[in-house]
């Protein structure tokens, strides 16, 4: 509980102390941080799911609830999970390479 009262402070001190790039660099790590323990949760969920599926958590309730496999619902989390790592790598360098092909224009260099 500690850690999350920490974490709590630093976050209040950086949006309302911090210049404005530092904002940026910390609300992408924490977006990051979140990212990555999507993915990994969800290929734990599913390891759970094949090895001890009464201890899947979600997959074990939705098989008992639906009658799929806790392994299938695993499955299923860990694909949209890396789906949706997909489409949020996507469009940040998207927009990192929209930023750096318009400062190139604007400085007239070639690519």
């Amino acid at each position: 509980m500690l850690w999350c009262a920490g974490f709590a402070v630093v976050t209040l001190l950086i949006g309302l102390l911090a210049p404005g790039w530092l904002r940026v660099f910390y609300a992408s790590l924490v977006a990051f941080i979140c990212l990555v323990e999507s993915v990994i949760s969800s290929v734990t969920i599913l390891a759970l799911s094949i090895l001890e599926p009464a201890a899947a958590g979600d997959a074990a309730n939705l098989s008992r609830a639906t009658y799929l496999p806790a392994a299938a619902w695993g499955a299923f989390f860990t694909l949209f999970s890396l789906w949706c790592a997909k489409n949020a790598v996507a469009i940040l360098f998207r927009s990192i390479w929209k930023r750096a092909e318009e400062r190139r224009r604007s400085q007239n260099l070639p690519l």
